[in-house]
């Protein structure tokens, strides 16, 4: 049985390293979202959804994954920001209108010469939070878990809009759960779920480089690796009712900086996939659930 266990164990490190070192195959092969919905997953037992909780005023913004299925699974997210002012994008050959065209966040950290976006906003990654485990348990559902000001791509809006005891409906705020306060459904007064603490992270996210220059033992764990494509891999199968810690929990504005402009524009693009080490290890991407979440400042 020991023997079994180690055996899986570094069959399971061998995949999530395969799957971070060989990005655009195995299971993370890339479907459009019209090819998703066609494609609906046939597995009850997975189920993944990416939490957006985002608060426009104090620039809280938690990303983080959520596994409410019965198997374990692997999670990648990518975010690409945008940014224009006073109508004019910032980077050429990016648009407001063309999501493919915004810049990938990726480690590490370049100059500002080659990142302009840091003279007028910063992200602080990392972290963890009391979140409510999401009421959407359709497993085949593309929709995000979007609190406060983040916009759910298929809704055009939230989609967490819970309320709390004193009846206010969720911002989007870090505290705005209480951990062991349950919270009842708003579409189904009979379904409530238990607010809880998001995994924490064993070390703020690193680069894939970095990553790579571990020891082997130390390249499975509770972090997010963060490639130069943008992509953010949890280095960890993510198991079932848990959830990761934060990828990204705030952006600070350069406030002078942004008075360059009469007016101006922010926005970051989420795209979050989950597979299992099933699917990873046959190559097979039936069961891949891609889900898409904007936000706007």
């Amino acid at each position: 049985m020991e023997k079994s266990k180690k055996n899986r164990g570094i069959m399971i490190t061998g995949i999530i390293a395969a799957m971070m070192l060989i990005a655009g195959t195995f299971a993370w092969t890339a479907f459009s979202q019209r090819a998703l919905n066609e494609n609906e997953g046939k597995n009850a037992n997975m189920g993944g959804r990416i939490h957006d909780d985002y608060h426009k005023k104090s620039g809280n913004k938690d990303i983080y994954a959520e596994n409410f299925g019965k198997k374990d699974l692997l999670v990648r997210i990518k975010l690409s920001e945008y940014f224009e002012g006073n109508g004019e994008p910032l980077v050429g050959k990016t648009s407001k209108d063309d999501r493919a065209s915004w810049i990938p966040y990726s480690l590490p950290v370049k100059e500002l010469a080659d990142d302009p976006y840091r003279a007028y906003v910063n992200w602080e990654l990392g972290g963890d939070k009391v979140f409510l485990p999401t009421f959407n348990t359709e497993n085949t559902s593309l929709e995000t878990d979007a609190a406060g000001d983040a916009i759910d791509f298929i809704v055009n809006g939230p989609t967490n809009l819970v309320l709390n005891e004193k009846g206010q409906l969720n911002d989007g705020t870090q505290d705005f759960f209480i951990e062991g306060e349950a919270y009842t459904n708003p579409d189904d007064s009979n379904s409530t779920q238990t607010a809880k603490k998001t995994l924490p992270g064993t070390q703020d996210p690193i680069s894939m480089e970095s990553w790579k220059n571990l020891p082997k033992k130390d390249q499975k764990g509770n972090y997010w690796v963060i490639d130069t494509d943008g992509w953010a891999y949890w280095a960890q199968l993510l198991e079932p009712k848990e959830s990761t810690s934060l990828l990204l929990n705030q952006l600070n504005y350069e406030e002078e900086a942004l008075y360059d402009f009469d007016s101006w524009y922010y926005g970051i693009d989420v795209i979050g996939e989950f597979t299992t080490v099933e699917d990873a290890d046959s190559s097979k991407s039936q069961n891949m659930v891609k889900q898409v979440v904007m936000h706007k400042t």
